[in-house]
């Protein structure tokens, strides 16, 4: 995957990745990780189909997620 770049005011560091393909179908991915004390998520959102789905529309609903997923764990 191709590193999309660091993603700000997540945990106490986050990062995303992106890939698109063609396996027979036009395949993208998106893939963010965030650390939070030592708490590590990782969302990974992939689709395939006659187009490729946008890497702005999977990054938007990863990091909906991502930041969905951290929220879920209480902090000391």
């Amino acid at each position: 995957m191709r590193r999309a770049g660091d993603l700000e005011g997540i945990g106490d560091e986050a990062e995303a990745y992106t890939r698109q393909s063609q396996p027979g179908f036009k395949y993208a991915e998106y893939m963010a990780q965030a650390r939070d004390d030592n708490l590590v998520v990782q969302v990974w959102l992939a689709v395939g189909g006659e187009e490729f789905v946008s890497t702005e529309l999977l990054a938007r609903e990863t990091v909906r997620a991502l930041r969905r997923t951290l929220a879920l764990v209480p902090t000391a």
